[in-house]
């Protein structure tokens, strides 16, 4: 078990800072975008292309590109959060208050990411039915409803744990 830990510990290392990379790469390159080149929108990440919102209106560019950024950024730290609960986590003695927390940390930013998803993707076809070409947008965005229902996972499992954080401690004091 300490070994499967162990590789998912690593994976999710790994993982993070796959994350990291892509929100960093589409902020670099927005800030480029808006600051040196504005060619560079049109191709944000892997055919990301926002020139045309860009062309047509610099404030639906910056907040379609932020709302971007900040579901990768918030996938990232919710990521990170789970790097968190594998370093505490030990199995002989699982229950802490610290990992219930936590636990309960990502599962708000979970429905955060989910909403965002949902909202930029609103945002995005709204931009469309107005005549902007949004290439490979819908990629960047997707999974709203998938974060919601792991948000709801997550809060089950904080749950679960906080309620085995109450066991554990009557049980002590019972001994």
């Amino acid at each position: 078990m300490n070994k499967m830990l162990k590789a998912l510990y690593v994976l999710a290392w790994i993982l993070f800072i796959g994350l990291c990379i892509r929100t960093g790469v589409i902020l670099v390159t927005f800030l480029i975008s808006i600051g040196i080149n504005p060619e560079a929108s049109s191709n944000l990440y892997e055919g990301l292309d926002l020139s045309s919102v860009m062309d047509a209106n610099w404030v639906h560019y910056t907040l379609i590109t932020g709302l971007i950024i900040s579901i990768w950024a918030l996938k990232s730290w919710m990521l990170f959060g789970v790097i968190q609960i594998f370093q505490k986590l030990k199995i002989q003695d699982p229950f802490h208050f610290s990992i219930s927390k936590k636990i309960t940390q990502i599962s708000h930013v979970a429905l955060l990411v989910g909403v965002l998803s949902i909202l930029s993707f609103a945002y995005g076809r709204w931009l469309v039915d107005q005549g902007l070409m949004l290439n490979h947008f819908s990629e960047s965005v997707r999974g709203g409803m998938e974060f919601l229902f792991m948000a709801g996972i997550f809060y089950v499992f904080a749950v679960i744990f906080r309620r085995g954080v109450e066991i554990q401690q009557e049980h002590e004091l019972t001994i």
